[in-house]
């Protein structure tokens, strides 16, 4: 993986991309939902809501793990 042979470089970039993209998700899911679904016959909307929670999902599993684990104590 990329992290691996890069590590330095994937620090980096996780630390100007990130931010930003978790903004960018905060305010997509301040968007009221009704919106979506109450106005058109597409929900395009929710499908997006559905992705960015999987994201986010995979990224905290991912940490939380790593973090539990180098916190083992047994």
């Amino acid at each position: 993986m990329v992290k691996d042979q890069h590590p330095q470089a994937v620090k980096e970039a996780i630390a100007s991309v990130l931010p930003v993209w978790l903004e960018a998700f905060k305010v997509l899911l301040n968007i009221d939902p009704q919106q979506d679904i109450g106005t058109s016959t597409h929900w395009d909307g929710l499908s997006v809501r559905i992705q960015i929670f999987k994201v986010l999902y995979i990224f905290l599993l991912r940490h939380v793990y790593r973090y539990l684990d180098f916190h083992r104590d047994w």
